[in-house]
């Protein structure tokens, strides 16, 4: 049943339930989609689960029902025709027959007692059972229907297809030749080669084998196969077809343009990854591998301050959400938690910005942090086509409502799969044992960056309230203390009812699952939160591990963007004014980017360990075409340059004339470095709980020692926001975000962007390269990549053995695996510089070894470097990660 039920063409401006005004029909055919006082549309079965889905009503609870209608559009009570309306909402769940999973699917949690007890076979008793729930009338509505669902969904037990669920046995004697041609296609995918080469080279080797049989010394091998024949024939034989992604077309709400959004089946994808025995062999020490749940209970966990946070279950959302979703059955292996890590960002194959989409990938939350770094470990769920081309030379312009309709409809499509499998209950797996597994899924955190994350949320980008979880305005932001306060796990378990924790929410200053119920329809509302309003966010179909919050509890910052991209990226522009706005004192400037060049190839060359990647290539006052790490690393250069004669001698005088005193700007550049590892790391909960405090002494030293002001923008000058941002606000939010889901590694997205060249950008030279078309050839290639991947797997071990490597690729340390982090354990709290005797010449030797034709002078200060990291010389470099450990303590 559409929107435009009820809809009287002739009456175009009103609706003739309520006579409730819409000028120019805005608005119009949903109101009367949800119209009160049309009691042909209101109690459906079919909009009963819309309803739901959108959380506008719940047809379960007349008192929570004629609250919001109340408020939101004035009308007078509506039980009279409720009681009229069709009370034949039956249940919609199916039980499975073939498997008995011990879930008594009669008991329904939010019927009454008296209820229970009176249940007979009339179905008319029945149909007012379903209507007796309890829910407090005061809780916000999508709240409230969002917590009937999660409870009817708990139990709900999905059919059992045994031909689909079976444990697959893979037949990997296939013929010699396809085999051969099998390895060879791996090859061609793993070193970036295009469809047509793979032809060429089967044609150039069969040709020259009909002419001369023995020049490869094997029969057989003349038959042609094309890479089109050879791919069908791999699909059979391993029974990939299943993981085929199905195009689902979607009409964007704003223009009416219609788009592909291909979308593979998530239970056979889950099914197959499963299936990986790496997969099994990464799950966390801290889960039950036969029952996929934390081995050690809430209660000693959380009321342990000396527990360990660090790996994903470490958190307390971890086991929350698993009573929220997971039932509580008598053989939990049986009924197991699936809990998922989305990651959602858009990626670019081109510089122009045409060959452009948003890979939706996941991986199960039990899998370790380290695991998360592996692509094997992840599966792309869907891939979002651009919304912003392919629309002909007279583009329509968009606001930010509209795109934030078009992206949340395109969205659904993508994750329609998962809420498929999600609204029936599970899916089915066969473990390693043999036993038939039910698989509750439910997505535990989302990962993104912040304007992602905005996006997901429907979130203004630019507006009074700059932060998406709390109320904070622009001055607010470098208030100290902050006037939002993130609730901790003893808030939410003391509080008696959910009614109580929104409250405590509001109080606290934070954006809630009241606030965005309200602000659907509330224009005025909306704007006191800075939401678009009337958007379908995608992610409420869901089900989500935090239902207070939704999918803005579940969003947190990471590292890469806030601080490595952030406050590391105006810490280079901080320390340029500080030199010298502007052109201003370009002599000193000059020095100090030749002496950085001196340090990266010194740090490079002295340093056993892995460093952190440095980048001179555009200088090191400019970040421009810089990855996020690489103006990191420049920083922690320059960090290493204040530790010489020629850094204190030169840059002391600028920082004096600015009323800094150079000992604690330095200080603060490296605790600035140490509060990163700190979160990085695994901790203990009452040191974490205790850094928030050292946190906010962290902000105001760095308000001193990097100042940034604010302006507005003047012609080509650009304007500045000064501190007054989200990344730095971010700071603040870290210790909550951790105690939550764990460490920051947990939801780094510095290791997720790499999938993207495994998922979209090697299948570029695999595609037609057309924008309108790129999307869905990435996603069929995906698919093939797959094939080949399991193929090359299974039949390895018929390979010549000299050649069973071949195509492999070289597997090497990532360098956002955090090399830097051992050097940081080593940073000295003195700035006493090693006075070393021994001294760099400007010879003939030195510049065949590569050294730059410097001033002796700033040779002598390199040395200074060398004898820094040289093995057993680190008489200045000492424990960094100990600062911020000090600090706490202090604050504590």
């Amino acid at each position: 049943m559409g929107y435009t039920k009820g809809i009287d063409k002739q009456q175009k401006d009103s609706c003739k339930h309520c006579n409730r005004d819409f000028p120019g029909e805005v608005g119009l055919a949903q109101h009367i989609w949800r119209c009160p006082q049309n009691p042909e549309c209101s109690y459906t079965k079919s909009h009963i689960n819309t309803q739901i889905r959108k959380g506008f009503i719940n047809p379960h609870d007349r008192d929570s029902c004629h609250a919001y209608i109340n408020q939101v559009y004035g009308q007078p009570s509506i039980t009279d025709r409720a009681q009229q309306a069709s009370t034949s909402n039956t249940s919609n769940t199916e039980d499975g027959d073939d498997v008995d999973f011990g879930c008594d699917h009669n008991n329904d949690p939010f019927e009454t007692s008296e209820t229970t007890k009176d249940t007979t076979t009339n179905q008319d008793d029945n149909d007012d059972a379903q209507n007796n729930y309890i829910v407090d009338s005061q809780l916000p509505l999508m709240y409230a229907n969002n917590l009937l669902r999660q409870a009817e969904l708990k139990n709900n037990v999905p059919s059992y297809n045994h031909k689909k669920c079976k444990n697959t046995q893979y037949d990997n004697h296939l013929p010699v030749n396809i085999t051969c041609w099998a390895h060879l296609l791996y090859i061609v995918n793993e070193n970036g080669g295009s469809a047509k080469l793979f032809n060429s080279i089967v044609k150039f080797i069969t040709k020259w084998t009909e002419k001369y049989p023995k020049i490869f010394k094997c029969d057989g091998m003349s038959t042609v196969y094309s890479r089109r024949s050879l791919i069908d024939t791999l699909e059979k034989a391993f029974r990939t077809k299943c993981l085929k992604p199905k195009d689902v077309e979607v009409v964007l709400p704003s223009n009416g343009r219609k788009v592909t959004v291909p979308v593979p089946d998530f239970a056979s994808l889950s099914r197959f990854q499963l299936s990986k025995d790496y997969i099994i062999d990464n799950i966390s020490p801290n889960i039950d591998r036969d029952t996929f749940r934390p081995i050690i209970s809430v209660e000693e966990h959380e009321n342990n301050p000396k527990a360990v946070i660090g790996e994903k279950d470490t958190g307390w959302m971890y086991r929350e959400a698993i009573k929220t979703h997971c039932p509580d059955v008598p053989d939990p292996t049986l009924v197991r938690p699936y809990p998922l890590c989305l990651h959602t960002d858009y990626s670019h194959a081109d510089t122009n910005g045409f060959l452009k989409g948003c890979p939706v990938q996941c991986i199960p939350a039990m899998l370790t942090n380290k695991a998360q770094s592996d692509s094997k470990c992840w599966m792309l769920m869907s891939l979002i086509p651009s919304l912003s081309t392919g629309k002909g030379k007279k583009k329509n312009k968009k606001n930010g409502l509209l795109n934030s309709r078009d992206y949340h409809a395109v969205l659904s499509a993508a994750l329609s799969s998962l809420k498929k499998y999600m609204d029936a209950g599970g899916i089915y797996w066969i473990d390693p044992m043999g036993r038939t597994v039910l698989l509750k899924p439910y997505i535990l955190i989302n990962l993104g960056d912040s304007a992602g994350h905005n996006e997901n949320v429907a979130k203004k980008q630019h507006s009074k309230h700059m932060v998406r979880e709390c109320r904070c305005t622009f001055k607010q932001l470098i208030q100290f203390p902050p006037a939002c306060q993130p609730l901790k796990y003893d808030d939410i378990s003391s509080v008696q009812s959910s009614r109580e924790l929104f409250d405590l929410a509001r109080r606290n200053r934070l954006i809630s699952m009241e606030d965005l119920s309200h602000a659907y329809d509330n224009q005025k509302y909306v704007d006191s939160i800075s939401y678009y309003s009337k958007v379908d966010v995608g992610w409420n179909d869901l089900l989500l591990s935090d239902p207070y919050f939704g999918v803005v509890g579940i969003s947190p910052y990471d590292i890469i963007h806030s601080i490595q991209g952030g406050i590391q990226k105006y810490k280079t522009q901080a320390h340029k004014n500080i030199i010298g706005p502007g052109e201003t004192n370009a002599s000193l400037k000059s020095d100090i980017e030749l002496m950085m060049h001196d340090i990266k190839f010194l740090l490079g060359r002295n340093a056993e360990r892995d460093i952190m990647p440095m980048s001179t290539r555009s200088g090191y006052f400019s970040c421009t075409n810089l990855s996020c790490e690489e103006v990191e690393g420049n920083n922690f250069g320059y960090m290493i340059l204040l530790h010489t004669t020629f850094g204190e001698k030169k840059l002391k005088d600028c920082y004096e004339a600015l009323g800094m005193n150079f000992d604690d700007a330095l200080e603060t550049y490296k605790l600035l470095f140490s509060w990163e590892r700190f979160y990085m790391d695994s901790n203990q909960r009452d040191i974490i709980e205790q850094s928030s405090y050292a946190t906010l002494r962290l902000m105001k030293r760095i308000m001193v020692h990097l100042p940034r002001e604010v302006r507005k923008r003047v012609g080509s000058t650009p304007g500045s926001h000064g501190w007054h941002i989200v990344k730095f606000h971010a700071m603040w939010m870290m210790a909550y975000y951790v105690l939550k889901f764990g460490s920051a590694r947990g939801f780094d997205t510095s290791i997720k962007k790499k999938n993207h060249k495994v998922f979209f950008k090697q299948h570029k030279d695999r595609t037609q390269k057309q924008s309108g078309k790129f999307v869905k050839q990435v996603a069929h290639n995906e698919h093939i990549r797959l094939t080949v991947n399991l193929a090359h797997e299974q039949m390895k071990c018929h390979y010549p053995s000299d050649i069973s490597d071949l195509g492999e690729k070289i597997i090497t340390k990532s360098k956002t695996e955090h090399k830097y982090t051992e050097y940081l354990e080593e940073i000295s709290d003195s700035d006493v510089s090693d006075e070393s005797s021994d001294s760099y010449e400007s010879d003939d030797s030195d510049q065949s070894m590569g050294v730059p034709s410097v001033e002796k002078r700033r040779l002598n200060d390199a040395n200074q470097v060398d004898n820094t990291y040289y093995e057993g010389r680190s008489s200045t470099i000492k424990n960094i990660r100990g600062r911020f450990d000090l600090r706490i303590s202090e604050c504590h």
